[in-house]
């Protein structure tokens, strides 16, 4: 069972821990995996212009003028300023195949705001999540789905992963990943920074 209280307070801390606001006005936003909405109607108090919302697996509230939520995905290519991912792609079989998808659907200068549990160093098992994530696999999967990795700005907690990175860009690992890799193809994950650029 989803505890929509604890993801509504990660949604909040996400949300608060950069200028989000500006960015948020006036785009057009899709949720994917929106769970009870509550993403959706912040994008919308923030001044968002449309936010489509989308979740198969939830009781979805009911559709308004700026908000559409639907349970059936519907991929609309080139459409979205800012897609918003948190808390679904440890539940993705293929993460990458998933990624792929959220970025089809990405203006040219649109970012992919993802949030997403932190197990480096958690032995602990959640039901229904298929995939266990640290910033050095996300990073990979986000490289492969052709993700402007290079500029990626990352927030890491101990129990969260808060990613933003833009659909364009290049596939050079940003620099306090490739200074680590140069010097020892496999270096500890924990030797990262816990935020960059973020």
């Amino acid at each position: 069972m989803i505890n929509y209280n604890m993801q509504h307070a990660h949604t909040a801390e996400f949300l608060r821990s950069f200028d989000s606001q500006s960015q948020i006005a006036n785009a057009v936003i899709l949720d994917s995996g929106c769970g009870d909405g509550f993403a959706a109607q912040q994008f919308i108090r923030f001044g968002a212009k449309h936010v489509d919302a989308h979740d198969p697996n939830a009781r979805l509230p009911e559709s308004t003028n700026k908000i559409t939520y639907k349970k059936n995905y519907v991929i609309i290519n080139d459409v979205y300023d800012i897609i918003w991912s948190h808390h679904v792609i440890e539940h993705i079989e293929n993460p990458i195949d998933y990624l792929q998808t959220l970025r089809l659907q990405l203006h040219r200068d649109g970012e992919l705001w993802l949030g997403c549990p932190n197990t480096l160093g958690s032995e602990s098992w959640s039901d229904g999540h298929i995939n266990n994530f640290n910033i050095g696999n996300l990073l990979q999967c986000l490289q492969r789905a052709e993700f402007g990795i290079t500029i990626i700005k990352w927030l890491i907690n101990p129990g969260q992963i808060r990613i933003r990175i833009p659909k364009i860009g290049n596939d050079r690992l940003p620099t306090s990943v490739a200074l680590l890799y140069n010097q020892d193809k496999h270096f500890k994950i924990n030797k990262l920074p816990h935020k960059q650029g973020w």
